[in-house]
């Protein structure tokens, strides 16, 4: 027997049970059938990050300025997985974008996380050290005010002609 280019319809991950069945070539019409005696566990394909970046930077460790805006872009491949920001924690979407204000309270690191969720692949993470620049406020200095010419003791009056 031999067997080739056979089509597997389990093109996800999982546990699946096989039946294969033997056609005679001969002109008889006897099919034999032999099911799996156990599951076969079909893998996912491998995950990675393809990309995550901050206003289009990879650097790892940046420098923003307060007052600006961060956009956060990422792309993640892979098949059963659960993608987080951080250190928000909560899940996105696999490929996505995100623009957040930037100041004070911005995050000193942001990372991507990427579980397998069937856990049989290591998580992966990539990240930013960020940075903020406050943004200088300018001070208005006071002007000078002059005192009113009537109080004022080094006036004196011209001598008149």
């Amino acid at each position: 027997m031999q067997c080739k280019n056979i089509p597997l319809l389990a093109n996800k991950a999982g546990n699946f049970a096989f039946e294969i069945k033997a056609f005679p070539n001969n002109g008889s019409s006897k099919i034999s059938s032999k099911k799996t005696e156990s599951k076969i566990g079909i893998l996912p394909k491998p995950f990675r990050i393809v990309s995550f970046t901050i206003n289009g930077s990879e650097q790892p460790n940046l420098v923003l300025n307060e007052g600006e805006s961060a956009t956060l872009s990422w792309r993640v491949e892979g098949e059963n997985i659960q993608v987080k920001l951080l250190p928000y924690g909560n899940d996105v979407k696999p490929v996505d974008s995100i623009t957040l204000p930037v100041n004070q309270a911005f995050p000193p690191q942001i990372g991507l996380q990427v579980n397998d969720i069937s856990g049989k692949q290591q998580s992966q993470q990539r990240g930013f050290a960020i940075t903020v620049i406050k943004k200088v406020v300018p001070i208005p200095i006071p002007s000078a005010n002059p005192l009113p010419p009537s109080n004022n003791p080094f006036k004196t009056p011209l001598p008149q002609r």
